[in-house]
């Protein structure tokens, strides 16, 4: 009778399986739309186009929009679009709309949230008015000391290193510099870190075993090398939290103002401490590959063209004649070529390599021509936008000229690295801050060259963030005193 009873539930649900497919490819509103039948008859061939082939995303969209067009179904209830005047009309301002719940319940721990994993705007807009303050302009600009110094403990090690006649792995130090200005964790982590990258793909898919995970004793996380990054960086902030609860004087202690003096600043609304835990986790893994990368991109790239190296250089130096005083970052700010070069890193450097998501209100939307029902859920990948070669000539080129010429504000409305609207990256003022010091100091204080890589040599697997994974980005540097 058990087996009866197994195989009729087995039977039962192929059947509905079946169904429901059959119902998702020929009956289901968003049925007119054109794209893969086994993209909109199941979210499992998004499985297969991720963990099996491993293609990364942005090239599967581009191969569907060459084959159906400007709008393609790439899921049972979504759809992606390739039109640049798309943009913006998802990713509007005034645009109130819902997350996916898909990809954003990675970014937070079952049973807690953080301002990026919350869906809703008004619940978003709540947690993020707390930490406003935090990366307001203002309060970015009394930081250029902390940068500073974690950017002259970077030079401190690449000297003992170039002492050693020992090349130099700059996408390491970049990225060791970026993890301290973020969060004054020591190096190790951002190898840590990078191995956890790599189970995001199979998260979005299989979330039950970041659940799993998370069950384990954080000691035991630790000892697995996927997920020790995570789990490591967990167990320091849990401790920092707890001695925060336990005693909130110790914030007077800190140096400068942090994400706990905000969250806690109010007794009337404080958070606890698990949802402390998380908000410093999202801060730390969302701004480090990030900008890291993008400064490592753009480094990469200006070292293999040397008319821009030249260029770069002689700006910077004009602006920054004493090598041992550092100009105010609104000096730096004022140079059109670095910010030129700034832009076009930032645009051939995608942060994140996927759509992100939003989920169209109840009465529905215009999107590029198409009304587009209430429930989807719609996206465009910034990739697509920023190679779109009807906007960007040669966009596979890096041509920071491309910036300062007549039609340069046209390109602005167009460039988005930060996303757009209510839930753009609330970090782009310090975002921007890292990147004018970062390739400031690197072009005034040495010279550069490239070993035995080119930029053609850049390789990357989609983790939703772009993980690099192409030769060590190793140079021979000199340092400069005149």
């Amino acid at each position: 009778m058990s087996l009866d009873l197994a195989a009729l539930f087995v039977c039962t649900t192929l059947l509905v399986a079946v169904l429901r497919a059959l119902y998702n490819v020929y009956f289901h509103p968003l049925s007119r739309f054109p794209g893969p039948k086994l993209a909109a008859a199941s979210f499992w061939w998004q499985t297969y186009v991720d963990l099996v082939e491993q293609k990364p995303w942005a090239t599967e969209l581009i191969e569907l929009h060459g084959i159906y067009g400007d709008v393609v179904r790439t899921g049972p209830n979504e759809l992606h679009f390739a039109r640049p005047s798309a943009y913006p009309e998802i990713y509007a301002q005034k645009n109130r709309w819902a997350k996916d719940a898909r990809l954003y319940r990675l970014f937070a721990s079952r049973g807690s949230s953080n301002m990026m994993s919350i869906l809703d705007y008004e619940g978003a807009k709540k947690r993020r008015d707390y930490t406003s303050p935090l990366f307001s302009r203002k309060n970015v600009l009394t930081l250029q000391p902390l940068v500073q110094t974690c950017v002259d403990t970077m030079f401190e090690n690449m000297d003992s290193q170039l002492a050693a006649r020992q090349f130099v792995n700059i996408h390491h130090a970049i990225k060791c510099s970026v993890v301290d200005i973020i969060s004054a964790f020591d190096a190790p982590l951002m190898h840590a870190l990078h191995a956890t990258l790599s189970l995001i793909p199979m998260l979005v898919h299989f979330p039950w075993v970041r659940d799993i995970a998370e069950a384990l004793p954080r000691r035991v996380a630790a000892a697995i090398p996927q997920t020790k990054g995570v789990a490591e960086m967990t167990m320091i902030l849990e401790t920092q939290v707890r001695e925060i609860e336990q005693d909130p004087a110790v914030l007077a202690e800190y140096p400068h103002r942090t994400i706990f003096h905000e969250f806690l600043k109010d007794d009337a609304h404080r958070l606890p401490g698990h949802i402390l835990v998380d908000e410093a986790v999202s801060f730390i893994t969302a701004g480090t590959d990030t900008t890291s990368d993008a400064l490592t991109f753009g480094v990469v790239h200006i070292l293999d063209n040397p008319a821009v190296y030249a260029r770069l250089r002689q700006e910077v130096t004009d602006a920054w004649p004493q090598v041992d005083q550092p100009p105010a970052l609104e000096t730096l700010e004022r140079l059109p070529y670095l910010t030129a070069a700034i832009k076009e890193a930032l645009r051939m450097y995608s942060g994140i390599v996927r759509p992100l998501l939003r989920v169209v209100p109840s009465n529905g939307a215009q999107i590029s021509g198409e009304y587009i029902p209430g429930g989807v859920m719609v996206g465009m990948d910034v990739t697509i936008l920023h190679f779109c070669e009807d906007v960007f000539v040669r966009p596979h080129v890096f041509r920071p000229e491309r910036w300062l010429e007549t039609d340069a504000e046209k390109l602005e409305e167009l460039w988005n690295p930060f996303s757009r609207g209510p839930r753009s990256c609330p970090g782009v003022n310090l975002a921007w801050f890292e990147l004018y010091l970062m390739f400031a100091n690197l072009l005034r204080r040495y010279d550069f060259e490239l070993h035995e890589m080119r930029s053609s040599d850049w390789r990357w697997k989609d983790c939703i963030l772009p993980q690099y994974v192409g030769p060590d980005i190793n140079v021979w540097a000199k340092r400069r005193t005149e």
